[in-house]
Protein backbone atom coordinates (compact mmCIF):
# COMPACT_ATOMS: atom_id res chain seq x y z
CA UNK A 1 0.00 0.00 0.00
CA UNK A 2 2.85 2.65 0.20
CA UNK A 3 3.72 2.48 -3.53
CA UNK A 4 0.10 4.91 -3.07
CA UNK A 5 0.69 8.22 -4.62
CA UNK A 6 -1.91 9.35 -1.54
CA UNK A 7 -5.15 9.50 -0.40
CA UNK A 8 -7.25 12.39 0.41
CA UNK A 9 -10.02 11.99 3.48
CA UNK A 10 -12.78 14.37 2.30
CA UNK A 11 -14.76 15.42 5.31
CA UNK A 12 -14.07 15.32 9.16
CA UNK A 13 -17.63 14.78 10.67
CA UNK A 14 -19.65 11.83 11.62
CA UNK A 15 -17.47 9.52 8.72
CA UNK A 16 -14.84 10.86 8.69
CA UNK A 17 -13.72 11.07 12.25
CA UNK A 18 -14.18 7.02 12.01
CA UNK A 19 -12.59 6.33 8.53
CA UNK A 20 -9.52 8.10 9.43
CA UNK A 21 -8.08 5.74 12.23
CA UNK A 22 -8.12 2.94 9.89
CA UNK A 23 -6.78 5.53 7.37
CA UNK A 24 -3.79 5.99 9.96
CA UNK A 25 -3.09 2.35 10.00
CA UNK A 26 -2.39 1.38 5.83
CA UNK A 27 -0.91 5.01 5.10
CA UNK A 28 3.33 4.92 5.22
CA UNK A 29 3.65 7.17 5.87
CA UNK A 30 1.03 8.82 7.79
CA UNK A 31 1.40 11.98 6.06
CA UNK A 32 0.45 10.72 2.96
CA UNK A 33 -3.13 11.34 3.78
CA UNK A 34 -4.34 14.73 3.09
CA UNK A 35 -7.70 15.56 5.28
CA UNK A 36 -10.06 18.41 3.44
CA UNK A 37 -12.57 19.56 5.90
CA UNK A 38 -13.71 23.57 6.57
CA UNK A 39 -15.95 23.19 9.30
CA UNK A 40 -15.71 23.71 13.04
CA UNK A 41 -16.18 21.48 16.22
CA UNK A 42 -20.01 22.61 17.57
CA UNK A 43 -21.50 20.78 20.99
CA UNK A 44 -24.15 18.72 18.70
CA UNK A 45 -20.55 17.34 17.46
CA UNK A 46 -20.35 15.52 20.38
CA UNK A 47 -23.27 12.98 20.87
CA UNK A 48 -21.93 10.97 17.78
CA UNK A 49 -18.33 12.26 16.55
CA UNK A 50 -15.19 11.58 17.81
CA UNK A 51 -14.40 14.83 19.47
CA UNK A 52 -14.24 15.86 22.68
CA UNK A 53 -15.65 19.10 24.45
CA UNK A 54 -12.07 20.44 24.65
CA UNK A 55 -12.31 20.78 20.85
CA UNK A 56 -15.39 22.87 20.33
CA UNK A 57 -14.60 25.40 18.06
CA UNK A 58 -11.79 24.35 16.61
CA UNK A 59 -11.44 22.96 12.71
CA UNK A 60 -12.08 19.14 13.06
CA UNK A 61 -9.34 18.74 10.10
CA UNK A 62 -6.81 20.24 12.31
CA UNK A 63 -7.98 17.94 15.02
CA UNK A 64 -7.38 14.93 13.22
CA UNK A 65 -4.54 15.60 11.58
CA UNK A 66 -2.85 15.99 14.62
CA UNK A 67 -3.79 13.36 16.30
CA UNK A 68 -3.41 11.05 13.72
CA UNK A 69 -0.25 12.96 11.61
CA UNK A 70 -1.97 13.49 8.82
CA UNK A 71 -1.28 16.61 6.54
CA UNK A 72 -4.44 19.01 6.01
CA UNK A 73 -6.27 21.56 4.06
CA UNK A 74 -8.78 23.17 6.36
CA UNK A 75 -11.41 24.06 3.44
CA UNK A 76 -13.89 22.94 1.80
CA UNK A 77 -13.71 20.56 -1.19
CA UNK A 78 -14.35 21.40 -4.51
CA UNK A 79 -13.83 20.80 -8.23
CA UNK A 80 -10.96 22.92 -8.19
CA UNK A 81 -9.12 21.27 -5.87
CA UNK A 82 -5.59 20.16 -7.25
CA UNK A 83 -4.76 16.16 -5.88
CA UNK A 84 -1.80 14.33 -6.70
CA UNK A 85 -2.53 12.08 -9.56
CA UNK A 86 -3.39 8.43 -8.85
CA UNK A 87 -4.16 8.56 -5.87
CA UNK A 88 -7.24 7.48 -3.95
CA UNK A 89 -10.21 9.80 -2.79
CA UNK A 90 -12.07 8.56 0.32
CA UNK A 91 -15.00 11.22 0.08
CA UNK A 92 -17.16 11.03 3.78
CA UNK A 93 -19.03 14.34 2.98
CA UNK A 94 -22.78 14.20 3.84
CA UNK A 95 -23.73 16.26 1.17
CA UNK A 96 -24.34 15.66 -2.51
CA UNK A 97 -22.67 18.37 -4.41
CA UNK A 98 -19.22 17.22 -2.77
CA UNK A 99 -19.78 14.20 -4.23
CA UNK A 100 -19.76 15.79 -7.37
CA UNK A 101 -16.83 17.57 -7.25
CA UNK A 102 -14.86 14.35 -5.98
CA UNK A 103 -15.91 12.59 -9.34
CA UNK A 104 -14.81 15.53 -11.35
CA UNK A 105 -11.62 15.70 -9.42
CA UNK A 106 -11.05 11.95 -9.91
CA UNK A 107 -11.80 12.19 -13.69
CA UNK A 108 -9.29 14.70 -13.94
CA UNK A 109 -6.32 13.47 -11.95
CA UNK A 110 -6.87 9.87 -12.71
CA UNK A 111 -8.13 8.70 -9.07
CA UNK A 112 -10.11 6.46 -7.52
CA UNK A 113 -13.03 7.59 -5.06
CA UNK A 114 -14.48 5.78 -2.71
CA UNK A 115 -17.62 7.39 -1.51
CA UNK A 116 -19.54 6.41 1.45
CA UNK A 117 -23.06 7.82 2.86
CA UNK A 118 -25.71 6.70 5.43
CA UNK A 119 -29.46 7.85 6.66
CA UNK A 120 -30.32 7.22 10.50
CA UNK A 121 -30.16 2.97 10.38
CA UNK A 122 -28.30 2.47 7.03
CA UNK A 123 -25.38 2.78 5.39
CA UNK A 124 -23.92 2.49 2.03
CA UNK A 125 -20.28 3.05 0.04
CA UNK A 126 -19.76 2.97 -3.84
CA UNK A 127 -16.12 2.88 -5.62
CA UNK A 128 -15.32 4.53 -8.50
CA UNK A 129 -12.97 4.31 -11.90
CA UNK A 130 -12.34 7.28 -14.21
CA UNK A 131 -12.04 5.17 -16.86
CA UNK A 132 -15.98 4.85 -16.15
CA UNK A 133 -17.20 8.17 -16.82
CA UNK A 134 -20.64 8.08 -18.80
CA UNK A 135 -20.87 4.57 -18.44
CA UNK A 136 -24.09 2.59 -16.19
CA UNK A 137 -21.44 2.00 -13.44
CA UNK A 138 -20.59 5.73 -13.35
CA UNK A 139 -22.56 7.02 -9.69
CA UNK A 140 -23.78 10.17 -12.08
CA UNK A 141 -25.59 7.82 -14.37
CA UNK A 142 -27.11 5.58 -11.86
CA UNK A 143 -27.66 8.27 -9.15
CA UNK A 144 -28.47 10.88 -11.77
CA UNK A 145 -29.58 13.47 -9.35
CA UNK A 146 -25.50 14.01 -8.27
CA UNK A 147 -25.73 16.17 -11.17
CA UNK A 148 -28.49 19.01 -9.85
CA UNK A 149 -28.59 18.61 -6.41
CA UNK A 150 -27.22 21.82 -4.61
CA UNK A 151 -28.48 20.58 -1.43
CA UNK A 152 -25.92 21.22 1.49
CA UNK A 153 -23.34 22.49 -0.23
CA UNK A 154 -21.32 24.60 2.38
CA UNK A 155 -20.75 27.30 0.00
CA UNK A 156 -24.18 27.88 -0.52
CA UNK A 157 -27.29 29.31 1.79
CA UNK A 158 -28.43 26.12 2.92
CA UNK A 159 -26.41 23.62 4.51
CA UNK A 160 -25.86 20.40 5.41
CA UNK A 161 -27.66 20.83 8.77
CA UNK A 162 -31.20 20.77 6.57
CA UNK A 163 -30.10 17.07 5.03
CA UNK A 164 -28.99 15.69 8.37
CA UNK A 165 -32.31 16.94 10.10
CA UNK A 166 -34.29 15.39 7.55
CA UNK A 167 -32.46 11.86 8.19
CA UNK A 168 -30.94 12.11 11.62
CA UNK A 169 -27.59 10.38 12.13
CA UNK A 170 -26.31 7.62 14.51
CA UNK A 171 -22.76 6.64 15.52
CA UNK A 172 -23.23 2.94 14.68
CA UNK A 173 -24.74 4.36 10.67
CA UNK A 174 -21.27 6.51 10.56
CA UNK A 175 -19.11 3.79 11.89
CA UNK A 176 -20.66 1.61 9.63
CA UNK A 177 -20.28 3.79 6.86
CA UNK A 178 -16.54 4.25 7.39
CA UNK A 179 -16.29 0.42 7.46
CA UNK A 180 -17.47 -0.52 4.08
CA UNK A 181 -15.39 2.49 2.74
CA UNK A 182 -12.03 0.41 4.05
CA UNK A 183 -13.50 -2.78 2.85
CA UNK A 184 -14.12 -1.92 -0.51
CA UNK A 185 -10.37 -0.15 -0.49
CA UNK A 186 -8.99 -3.40 0.65
CA UNK A 187 -11.54 -5.49 -2.15
CA UNK A 188 -9.62 -3.51 -4.94
CA UNK A 189 -6.12 -3.64 -3.41
CA UNK A 190 -5.99 -7.54 -3.03
CA UNK A 191 -8.17 -7.65 -5.96
CA UNK A 192 -6.52 -10.96 -7.54
CA UNK A 193 -3.85 -11.35 -4.74
CA UNK A 194 -2.44 -8.41 -5.84
CA UNK A 195 -1.52 -5.71 -3.39
CA UNK A 196 -2.20 -2.78 -5.68
CA UNK A 197 -3.84 -3.70 -8.87
CA UNK A 198 -3.83 -1.54 -12.34
CA UNK A 199 -6.95 0.84 -11.68
CA UNK A 200 -9.04 -1.57 -14.06
CA UNK A 201 -8.17 -4.75 -16.25
CA UNK A 202 -11.06 -4.45 -18.00
CA UNK A 203 -12.95 -7.28 -16.03
CA UNK A 204 -13.49 -5.04 -13.25
CA UNK A 205 -17.05 -4.07 -12.32
CA UNK A 206 -18.54 -1.81 -9.79
CA UNK A 207 -19.65 -2.76 -6.52
CA UNK A 208 -22.23 -0.62 -4.51
CA UNK A 209 -22.36 -2.52 -0.84
CA UNK A 210 -24.86 -1.73 1.70
CA UNK A 211 -24.98 -2.53 5.79
CA UNK A 212 -28.42 -3.79 5.63
CA UNK A 213 -27.70 -6.36 2.84
CA UNK A 214 -25.28 -8.06 4.77
CA UNK A 215 -27.24 -8.66 7.77
CA UNK A 216 -30.15 -9.61 5.52
CA UNK A 217 -28.04 -12.10 2.94
CA UNK A 218 -26.66 -13.42 6.66
CA UNK A 219 -30.02 -14.17 7.64
CA UNK A 220 -31.29 -15.82 4.71
CA UNK A 221 -27.97 -17.90 4.48
CA UNK A 222 -28.78 -18.68 8.48
CA UNK A 223 -32.74 -19.34 7.93
CA UNK A 224 -32.02 -21.69 4.68
CA UNK A 225 -29.20 -23.63 6.53
CA UNK A 226 -32.00 -24.08 9.31
CA UNK A 227 -34.90 -25.31 6.85
CA UNK A 228 -31.91 -27.68 5.53
CA UNK A 229 -31.76 -29.45 9.08
CA UNK A 230 -35.15 -29.08 9.57
CA UNK A 231 -35.90 -31.67 6.51
CA UNK A 232 -33.36 -33.53 7.12
CA UNK A 233 -34.34 -34.06 10.72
Amino acid sequence: IRKLTMMYLIGAGGIGCYLAPGLSRIAHPSDSVCIYDGDLVEKKNLTRQMYTSDDIGKPKANILASRYGFSVNPFWFDENATVREKSVIFCAADNVPCRKDVLTVADKSDCIAIIGGNETWSSEAYIYFPQWKGSEYDPRTYYPTILTDETGRPSADCHSDESVAKNPQTVTANMMAAALMLKLFFCWANEKGRLLPGYSDGKTRPVHIRSERFIMSDMLTKSSKQKKGDRAT
